[in-house]
C-alpha cells in the first residue's frame, strides 16, 4: 500500500503540476489572446475613425458643390425672371391706380371739374353744396349749415363781383373752398 500511496502522491502531485501548468498556459492564452483582440480593436477603431471623417469630407465637398450650383442656378433664374417681376409690379400699380378711379368714381360727394378757372370752380362746389342741402333738408326748407351758408355766400360774392370790382375777393372764395366737397382738377 505504501506503493500505491507514493504512486498516488506522484500522480496527484503530476495532476497538481499539470493543472498548474494548465492555468497558466490557459492565463498567457487568454492574455494573449486579449493583447491581440485589444490591438485588433484599436486598429479598428482607428480605420473606422479614417473612413468616417473621409466620408465626412466627400459629403460636406459635394454639399458645397451643391449650394454652389444651386446660387447659380438661383441666379439665372433671377436673372431670367426679373423683367417679368418688373411687369408684374407695374401691372400691380396699374390695378391700384384703377381702384382708386373706382373709388373716386363711387364717390357721390365728389365734384370734378374741367376748368382752371378757381372762381368756376367755386361755383360748381357751392351749387353742389346747394343742390345736396335743398335735397337733405326737403323742398321749400332752408338750410343754415354752414356748407350752405358758405355757398351762399360764395355764389353772392361771384355774382356782386362784377358791378363792384374792388375789396378783397380772396377771403370769400378761400372760405367757399374749405366747405366739405373736394374740387378735381385735370
Amino acid at each position: 500500500m505504501y506503493k500505491c500511496s507514493v504512486l498516488l502522491r506522484k500522480k496527484t502531485s503530476a495532476i497538481t503540476l499539470i493543472r498548474r501548468h494548465a492555468k497558466i498556459v490557459k492565463e498567457e492564452n487568454i492574455a494573449k489572446t486579449r493583447a491581440e483582440a485589444e490591438k485588433e480593436a484599436s486598429q479598428l477603431q482607428a480605420t473606422t475613425k479614417l473612413e468616417v471623417e473621409k466620408k465626412l469630407a466627400e459629403a460636406s465637398l459635394v454639399a458645397e458643390k451643391n449650394r454652389a450650383e444651386a446660387s447659380r442656378v438661383m441666379s439665372t433664374a433671377e436673372g431670367i425672371i426679373a423683367p417679368y417681376l418688373a411687369r408684374k409690379k407695374v401691372h400691380t400699380t396699374s390695378m391700384k391706380q384703377i381702384d382708386v378711379y373706382r373709388n373716386l368714381a363711387e364717390n357721390q360727394n365728389l365734384i370734378i371739374c374741367d376748368s382752371e378757372d378757381g372762381d368756376t370752380n367755386i361755383l360748381a362746389v357751392a351749387e353742389s353744396i346747394l343742390a345736396d342741402n335743398s335735397s337733405a333738408t326737403g323742398a321749400g326748407h332752408s338750410s343754415s349749415s354752414r356748407s350752405a351758408v358758405m355757398a351762399q355766400l360764395a355764389l353772392m360774392h361771384h355774382g356782386s363781383s362784377g358791378l363792384f370790382s374792388h375789396g378783397d375777393s380772396h377771403s370769400v372764395k378761400e372760405t367757399a373752398v374749405q366747405s366739405d366737397s373736394l374740387i378735381l382738377q385735370p
